[in-house]
């Protein structure tokens, strides 16, 4: 009966694992290297998308598909919509106001191809933020304004994520 141990004995343990490692080796594709899908990024526009946090979204999304400032013509249009949603963490029973809130950003997404309106891939990714609420007012603005900021930011990357993987499928 064989085993591994007998082939450790033998000395054939290292000339499996290379040859292992030798057929897998085409099956492993960098997903942001030079052969990777980086170009095939910088070929997505990413239309507008309404309201503040939309716009904060929009940039970070052209940001990290094509950060690098050449402009290849656009072969794929990425088009989102998105929903806000508020919800307090933590209630203080003396005053009855929310010490801690909770922002919830989902973005439903949609990549087609310019020329022939095939839809590549399609989905819906959410990101949560929470911030401290305090009795300024504008304190509680700029909070709020930075959840967003940063839930913005974790679901660029997520979309990123997922449009780069469909990219490579693609191919």
């Amino acid at each position: 009966m064989w085993s591994f141990d007998r082939l450790r004995l033998l000395g054939l343990r290292p000339l499996i694992a290379s040859a292992t490692a030798l057929s897998l080796a085409g099956c492993i594709h960098p997903l942001y290297g030079t052969n990777g899908v980086a170009s095939r990024l910088a070929e997505v526009e990413v239309a507008p998308i309404p309201d503040r946090v939309g716009h904060y979204l929009a940039e970070e999304l052209k940001f990290e598909t094509n950060g690098s400032g050449i402009t290849p013509p656009p072969r794929y249009r990425l088009t989102i919509s998105t929903q806000e949603t508020l919800g307090g963490l933590i209630v203080n029973l003396h005053s009855l106001t929310s010490d801690a809130a909770s922002l919830t950003l989902t973005a439903n997404y949609s990549l087609t191809e310019i020329e022939g309106g095939k839809e590549i891939t399609k989905g819906t990714a959410s990101a949560n933020a929470s911030y401290d609420r305090s009795q300024q007012r504008f304190a509680n603005v700029r909070a709020a304004r930075d959840a967003e900021i940063r839930a913005a930011t974790v679901l660029a990357d997520q979309i990123r994520t997922r449009v780069g993987i469909a990219l490579l499928e693609q191919k």
